[in-house]
């Protein structure tokens, strides 16, 4: 499904920047999805926490080594870390020390969050870190997905949530995309 999705969004070829995430044991398992991107020409990278409820980015392989998160628990890619906004082309907004060029040319096709259940209207139940929001926050215009189980995906107005939660555009289940909020009007 999800390779379908991606090439449904404007502009979407291989080559691109897609942003997901290693699951968890209680979460849609994602390594298919890394693996099926990866392979399909996609640069695909995955978050690393950071203080202050962050995340950093490393590039993901099926290779790649993964170690335990220090600050949450989740899986992590050893390597080199860049930000949302290197990883966007916003060179203006690299970490102090940081080459300049380095997200010169970069562009994020699609984010790819997880989710313990999504609403019609792309509300997002997270797991009350923030980390998420706060990237979501920073990236509007980019086509966001949460990916769920088909029973977590909720009727219109059954999550609660308030001006700091960022909604997501798409819904992936494991038998559909599906279009939420404003995506489902467009």
């Amino acid at each position: 499904m999800t390779l379908e999705w991606l090439a449904a969004l404007n502009g979407s070829h291989p080559g691109m920047i897609v942003l997901a995430y290693i699951s968890t044991a209680h979460e849609p398992p994602t390594a298919e999805l890394l693996r099926a991107c990866t392979a399909a020409g996609y640069k695909v990278h995955v978050p690393v926490c950071e203080p202050d409820f962050q995340l950093s980015w490393v590039r993901w392989d099926p290779q790649s080594e993964l170690v335990r998160s220090t600050l949450a628990p989740v899986m992590e890619p050893c390597g080199p870390r860049a930000s949302y906004e290197e990883l966007a082309g916003d060179s203006s907004a690299a970490p102090s020390g940081a080459p300049a060029s380095a997200g010169a040319g970069a562009q994020v096709l699609a984010i790819i969050v997880p989710a313990l259940a999504v609403d019609a209207t792309g509300a997002r139940l997270g797991q009350g870190g923030g980390y998420y929001d706060r990237l979501l926050a920073r990236s509007p215009g980019v086509p966001l997905a949460a990916v769920i189980y088909d029973n977590e995906f909720l009727p219109a107005g059954d999550l609660p949530h308030n001006s700091l939660d960022m909604p997501v555009n798409y819904a992936l289940t494991p038998s559909a995309w599906i279009p939420l909020g404003r995506a489902a009007i467009l």
